[in-house]
């Protein structure tokens, strides 16, 4: 039995004729009781996010391989997904902090991924601690990995929208967004409009987030995107 002396986010997934595209993947998280972030934050998410195709590899993979594909281009995903799902729903308390281990646990694509109005601070990346460093915005190619900090907003007067972006553009190989131990820093007004609509390559979650004192829900999405929800209540 092999002995795990690295605590950290990390995942698993098959290597098995494409499985793992196709569902065989999840989080693994190694645990730390001396983590030396330990007493600052309440409680502890653990969020993947990944591309999803519509067909199966066991299809897509002979088109590929094919000389009818001479450029050897990869599949485009048909669909971004939290959790492997849709729909996920992430509760949370007004004026308490958060641990989210956040894992691209997809084939191919990279995700962009924020908290609009709020921060989020950077204490681990790909299983190593860091100094805390703050980003509006983190970009998780396949297999990357991120944990940080959010603190919720002390009050319930407004709602606020958590978005994923898959990027279906650029391939991990030569991304203009390299992996670095650092996270890259965004402003989210140059990228995203007060709508929510479909750019060139980008499929986009948009949730608002309800902060009313009952904790009912607002929420929109675009047509490919996985639907998220948090849902703020007073502690």
């Amino acid at each position: 039995m092999a002995q795990i002396d690295q605590p950290g986010t990390y995942w698993y997934h098959s290597h098995f004729r494409g499985q793992y595209p196709d569902g065989i993947r999840a989080p693994l998280i190694i645990s730390d009781p001396k983590s030396p972030f330990k007493d600052m934050y309440d409680e502890e998410f653990v969020l993947s996010v990944s591309d999803w195709y519509h067909d199966q590899m066991t299809d897509l993979i002979p088109k590929f391989l094919n000389k009818a594909n001479p450029t050897g281009a990869e599949p485009v995903p048909d669909s971004a997904l939290f959790n492997d799902t849709q729909n996920l729903e992430v509760k949370i308390e007004a004026g308490k902090t958060y641990l989210f281990r956040m894992v691209n646990i997809g084939a191919f694509a990279g995700q962009r991924v924020w908290f609009e109005g709020h921060t989020m601070k950077i204490v681990e990346v790909d299983g190593i601690y860091t100094d805390p460093f703050e980003a509006d915005m983190i970009y998780l190619t396949a297999a990357q990995r991120y944990s940080f900090l959010i603190t919720a907003k002390n009050d319930t007067n407004a709602n606020y929208a958590f978005v994923g972006s898959m990027d279906t553009v650029r391939s991990p190989s030569c991304s203009i967004y390299p992996r670095t131990n650092r996270p890259r820093i965004y402003s989210t007004a140059s990228l995203i409009p007060s709508t929510t609509t479909l750019q060139d390559g980008l499929s986009m979650t948009r949730t608002r987030i309800s902060q009313s004192q009952s904790s009912s829900m607002s929420s929109q999405t675009s047509m490919t995107s996985t639907l998220c929800r948090m849902t703020r209540s007073r502690s």
